[in-house]
């Protein structure tokens, strides 16, 4: 036997049990329908067509069957190509999404799957042949990764999962990011800043670990008037979740941040340096671009409603500063991902 038939022995087989039901009776055959878009880098309906043939052992209108409708799409992303396909038959509809780094093997994976909805007893005949003797071994194929899960309508048309595949959606991975940005409310006036964060990522979520500088700020002043000059660092925490676009990424994180606002008195005769805690409570919503699959450019407005708000006083003159009760930035950041 072809060893290659013992890796589609289960799936066929579950395909043989969904429709023996309905070929106990024979009956004529009411039509099949196929429709394929794709990138032009990648087969087309006829290619698909040849696959689906080649796999069946024969043309399909020569297969008896009930109705068979597949509409299948390859879409372009920043780092491979996605399916979706959907296949339609009386017993009920199957829906698949499934990301990798090339069209070709997508496109013999949306064969395989149509050509069971058709007539699984002709794919198990293919997959039992052993290939020639002078047929060199095929080369493997480049992985294919599942980015959702089957929506199946008919529970009798569930496929089972093969025991140790690993779900990527759920693989942990990294990033670091590098930020700069521009802030209203903490200290006087505009404040520019620069930080970085680490961060845990899978496909739909993220947390993320940050630190961050707001350089120094007068307080609003005569000449002749003491005042102060204030900066601040600050330590951030955020989950986020993160739904997706083909490259696009549209993070909405909530989190918590924390640190102190240094200020220092200016333009009188003994400065004296104070720090006060300050605490605030965040939402920031993100846009992220992945041109490539390790390298993004994230942009994106930050509320954060603050919780501690330190006032700096100086004797004689009073408050000269206060952080205000929301303070508001806009943030671009450059990140790397991993693995």
């Amino acid at each position: 036997m072809n060893p290659c038939a013992v890796a589609y022995a289960d799936r066929v087989l579950l395909a043989l049990a969904i429709r023996l039901a309905l070929l106990q009776a024979p009956g004529p055959a009411h039509g099949i329908e196929l429709e394929w878009a794709a990138p032009e880098e990648c087969p087309d309906v006829v290619a698909v067509t040849d696959h689906v043939e080649r796999y069946l052992g024969q043309p399909i209108e020569a297969v008896p069957s009930q109705d068979v409708k597949a509409v299948g799409e390859i879409e372009t992303l920043g780092h491979g190509f996605l399916l979706r396909l959907t296949i339609d038959v009386s017993e009920g509809t199957a829906v698949t999404s499934v990301e990798g780094p090339d069209c070709g093997p997508l496109t013999e994976l949306a064969a395989l799957k149509i050509a069971m909805a058709i007539d699984p007893f002709g794919v198990l005949e293919y997959v039992d042949q052993d290939p020639p003797v002078s047929d060199p071994a095929p080369a493997p194929s480049p992985p294919v990764r599942v980015t959702s899960t089957e929506r199946i309508d008919n529970p009798r048309l569930a496929a089972p999962t093969t025991p140790g595949t690993d779900d990527e959606t759920a693989k942990i991975g990294g990033a670091l990011r590098a930020i700069t940005a521009i802030s209203s409310g903490l200290l006087p006036g505009f404040g520019a800043s620069v930080g970085g964060l680490v961060a845990l990522r899978t496909s739909a979520l993220r947390i993320d670990v940050g630190m961050s500088h707001v350089f120094e700020r007068p307080t609003p002043s005569l000449s002749s008037t003491p005042g102060a000059r204030l900066r601040a660092t600050l330590a951030l925490v955020q989950g986020c979740g993160v739904p997706r676009w083909r490259a696009l990424e549209f993070p909405l994180c909530v989190g918590v941040q924390a640190g102190s606002v240094r200020g220092r008195g200016a333009d009188i005769g003994q400065p004296k340096t104070d720090r006060r805690a300050w605490v605030g409570f965040s939402v920031h919503p993100q846009l992220a671009w992945a041109p490539i699959r390790h390298v993004a450019l994230v942009i994106g407005p930050e509320l954060v409603v603050a919780a501690l708000r330190p006032s700096f006083q100086i004797g004689g003159v009073g408050q000269v500063h206060r952080s205000a009760a929301v303070v508001l930035r806009g943030n671009v950041g450059l990140e790397v991902r991993f693995p």
